[in-house]
């Protein structure tokens, strides 16, 4: 690897980015490196599941991925005999060994976690992406509180802005870029004498001009006496009256008039800077009350979103604690560095980054082992609007002299639709390298072109459909929500089922939601909530007597779904057992869950899927038709416009206003620049969605005021279309086929025990908190008994009695000196709690030992009744973490009985 230590993967769409990365990690793996020792950070939760999974399935597999073991050798000079007799060895080290395949958000999370005392945050603080509302209300009292109340009716009168939401999302921007904000005194100005002198240059040239016997329309140009309309008129574009055809003749006569045209020019200049100054005075007065207000809310609540996240920690890191002391309190000192999608990395999340980077190449040249890695396509940045900044790509690979390659090869696209979209942005884009196509498939594109879009659109979709696609194959891309959700609309009065994504979030599942009312049903005893799940679930009486105030959100869902059989093979269900174990009270969870926007499982989905072309990046699709804009797009807004030398930095910070360009040659440049980088938005928004087609790809355009004007795109028809079984169906079967965090069904085995046996409500409060407590300790360590007892007395003390408590603590001491099981459990990576999926049913294991060469699973009782029952149901835990993990597995039962424990081995 010594010629690729420092090294980068320019990748275009479809090109391997993922696979480029999941090589590199296994090298470092085969090359000896701990998975502790190793950061890869990619952007979604989802990118970082699927590389965990990637990487576990090539190592798993490597005998039959001849691909991937003949890459390992040409790029990283592996020998293919070591690496598959050390396969097994790497395998287990990466399982047993913690590892940081996570995303960007998480790892600064944890970053700001481990030492958040530092700058006076509770490292327990929740995670809410919240509205404004109340960090406004603080904000608006600080404002008040500190005499700034002028302050922020000045900013909003020198803006021309009425509404405070406006302001309120200007000081957010500020907020967001607060590490990058350059520091600068300024001065608020009374602008009535500049004002003044303006006009009255104006009423002398007025009669210079009039005097030299001028056209009426030269005349004109002067005559304006609203202020704000004269200083945008077109004259001022010109740097000289003498180029403009209305005076050029006149100046010869009468010099004096372009003297005080120049002079004119320079007062209005004078005016700009000045008012510009003096918002500026005004608005970072202001800001620093709202930042102060943020930040004084994140501490009191405890509450802080992910911009809060990266503005505490890049803070943290800069002025708190030293690299040292961060990989302290991290337990681990990374020396390879693994980057995805950098082009979408902001300037804030690098800098929080660089410091770990330096630590890379400050060890080159000495004897330990340290590498550097990055994959990115800055033709697919779309999140500048959000701090991207593309040209970080080429400016980390300046800085510390790094290698960069092109990934030229599609895997992804068929031939036709590569050689399209080489041939359309082969001149549009800079440097655009042109793709080799993988694919033997020849494809279909087709451009139209339409004023009746969404008519068009229905018409393709059934073209699509009897060409034999499966409706789930196809996406129609849109540039905006509001288009999404017309085009919904139409394709619904034609009757054709379709997903918006926008809305396809698991809270508006009328299932999901019908289970989740229930929770406030609990809180609030009003029936109305409860309607819905029992009609979904079909039931006629419903028995809340089971429930305690206590109980988590996890366990009472658990419940519901596993006394209901409300499961029936739905994913949904899982994602939501999933998302509730996060959350130990009910208030926090119906909090956090209606402000949640966790997606669909796709098998549970029915119709073409909906979406913008944002939402896309990263997605593929085996038909896309991407539709043109519906209505107008939006102007922009922004208010502020920035001058960067580096990527890093922002050197200057103008206030955008009209025409102000004519006088101030700086402002002309940076809004030149700011032009250029709306432009290449565009350009890359029209790149990635003309990536996403697997077989084929039809494009609607409007005849005029089109987004693909940009292209110069003419209509085509190429290729056939190519009909595949959808691969939806596949969802449950693998996931259902694997550890996951979910819940649990009640196994349908024949119990000895009567069915009209009354509940013994106090043996059930004695079992959960005999489980609770075990769930607490730590078995590596024994002084983890008292922290556990003390979460057993705050959770269940009050409804047990002393003697059920001190019960507990005798039967699990029991378990902790107990040979047999301390020996069973020795060099094992412990689970507890853990749920999973097997074959269409859910189990939930008390615990898990996983062990190089064999798994064991534990199941704890507290008496020896129904002892058929529970042999049957780790007889069912064992064969379905057999056939999961596919190693030898031992099943256990444990009988913390009151004066003994005995072990029953089930095999």
């Amino acid at each position: 690897m010594k010629d690729k230590q420092f090294f980068a993967y320019s990748a275009s769409a479809g090109s391997g980015k993922t696979y480029a990365l999941a090589l590199r990690y296994i090298a470092l793996l085969f090359l000896g490196q701990s998975p502790s020792k190793i950061l890869a950070a990619t952007f979604t939760k989802k990118a970082a599941n699927e590389m965990k999974e990637r990487i576990l399935k090539l190592l798993r597999n490597l005998e039959k991925e001849q691909g991937f073991l003949d890459s390992l050798v040409k790029e990283y000079g592996l020998d293919k005999e070591e690496i598959l007799a050390n396969r097994q060895k790497v395998l287990n080290t990466f399982l047993k060994v913690d590892n940081h395949i996570v995303t960007l958000d998480s790892f600064f999370t944890s970053i700001l976690r481990s030492s958040a005392l530092k700058i006076g945050l509770e490292p327990d603080f929740a995670i809410k992406d919240r509205g404004e509302k109340r960090v406004k209300e603080l904000f608006l009292n600080n404002i008040d509180r500190y005499s700034q109340v002028d302050n922020l009716v000045k900013l909003s009168l020198n803006l021309q802005k009425r509404r405070s939401e406006e302001i309120i999302d200007l000081l957010k921007s500020l907020f967001n870029i607060d590490a990058l904000l350059p520091k600068q005194n300024y001065q608020a100005y009374n602008l009535d004498a500049i004002v003044e002198k303006v006009n009255t240059l104006r009423v002398e040239l007025l009669n210079l001009v009039k005097n030299s016997g001028a056209s009426k329309s030269a005349i004109k140009n002067f005559e304006e006496s609203d202020f704000r309309a004269f200083i945008k008129k077109s004259l001022f574009e010109k740097d000289s009256l003498s180029e403009h055809r209305f005076y050029k003749k006149y100046i010869q006569k009468e010099p004096r008039i372009e003297y005080l045209f120049q002079e004119l020019k320079e007062e209005i200049a004078k005016f700009h800077k000045r008012l510009e100054e003096s918002i500026f005075y005004y608005l970072f007065n202001v800001y620093d009350i709202y930042k102060n207000s943020r930040i004084e809310y994140a501490k009191g609540k405890s509450e802080l979103n992910f911009n809060d996240i990266l503005y505490f920690t890049h803070r943290l890191l800069s002025s708190e604690i030293t690299k040292e002391f961060l990989y302290f309190k991290l337990d681990t000192k990374f020396e390879h560095i693994l980057l995805d999608e950098f082009q979408d990395t902001s300037a804030l999340q690098y800098l929080i980054l660089e410091p770990l980077i330096d630590e890379i190449f400050a060890g080159e040249g000495q004897s330990s082992f340290r590498t550097f890695f990055y994959v990115g396509d800055v033709k697919q940045s779309l999140y500048r609007f959000r701090g991207g900044v593309e040209d970080l790509f080429d400016y980390v690979a300046q800085k510390y002299n790094i290698q960069v390659a092109h990934l030229d090869t599609n895997y992804r696209s068929a031939k036709l639709i590569v050689e399209k979209t080489n041939e359309w942005f082969a001149d549009k884009i800079k440097n655009f390298k042109k793709q080799k196509a993988k694919s033997k498939i020849e494809g279909y594109v087709e451009l139209l072109q339409s004023e009746e879009l969404l008519k068009s659109a229905k018409e393709k979709v059934d073209f699509l459909l009897k060409s034999g696609v499966a409706l789930e194959d196809i996406a129609i891309l849109v540039f905006a929500n509001k288009d999404g959700i017309a085009l919904q609309e139409y394709l619904k009065k034609e009757g054709i089922d379709s997903i918006l994504k926008t809305s396809s979030s698991l809270k508006y599942n009328q299932k999901i939601a019908a289970l989740v009312n229930v929770l406030k049903y609990f809180l609030t005893k009003e029936r109305l909530y409860l309607e819905p799940f029992l009609q979904k679930a079909n039931i006629d009486n419903f028995d809340d007597s089971w429930f305690k105030f206590y109980m988590t959100p996890y366990e009472v869902l658990y419940k519901l779904v596993k006394d209901y059989k409300y499961f029936d093979s739905d994913l949904n269900i899982l994602k939501l057992l999933d998302f509730a174990r996060e959350f130990n009270t009910i208030e926090h969870f119906l909090d956090e869950f209606e402000n949640s926007n966790i997606e669909l499982a796709k098998s549970s989905k029915s119709g073409l899927e909906i979406m913008t072309i944002h939402g896309s990046k990263g997605l593929e699709f085996k038909y896309v038709i991407v539709l043109d804009r519906l209505s107008q797009k939006p102007p922009n807004r922004d208010l502020l416009l920035f001058k960067n030398k580096t990527p890093i930095t922002i050197d200057k910070i103008y206030y955008k206003h009209s025409k102000k360009e004519y006088f101030l040659p700086d402002y002309e440049k940076a809004l030149k620049r700011e032009k250029e980088l709306q432009l290449k938005d565009r350009l890359n928004l029209l790149y990635v969605a003309l990536t996403r087609a697997e077989l084929g790809m039809i494009i609607i355009k409007k005849q005029k005021s089109s987004e693909f004007d940009l292209l110069e795109l003419e209509p085509i028809k190429l290729g056939k279309i190519e009909a595949v079984s959808s691969t939806q169906s596949q969802e449950l079967k693998e996931l259902s086929n694997k550890i996951s965090y979910y819940g649990v069904q009640e196994l349908k085995v024949k119990e000895e025990d009567s069915s009209d046996e009354l509940i013994d409500f106090n043996a059930v409060n004695f079992g959960e908190a005999l489980h609770y407590t075990l769930e607490m300790i730590d078995f590596n360590n024994k002084n983890s008994l008292s922290y556990a007892f003390e979460a057993l007395i705050n959770r269940y003390g009050y409804i047990l009695s002393s003697e059920q408590i001190v019960d507990i603590k005798r039967r699990i001491e029991l378990l902790l000196n107990n040979s047999e099981f301390l020996h069973l459990i020795k060099d094992a990576k412990l689970y507890k709690e853990q749920p999973i999926s097997y074959e269409k049913n859910l189990y939930q294991i008390d615990l898990l030992a996983k062990k190089e060469n064999k798994n064991i699973v534990f199941d704890y009782k507290s008496s020896k009744k129904f002892t058929n029952k529970h042999k049957a149901q780790v007889k069912n835990y064992v064969e379905a973490i057999k056939d999961i993990d596919k190693k030898a597995t031992n099943g256990y039962i444990l009988y913390l009985l009151q004066d003994r424990l005995e072990i029953e081995s089930i095999q």
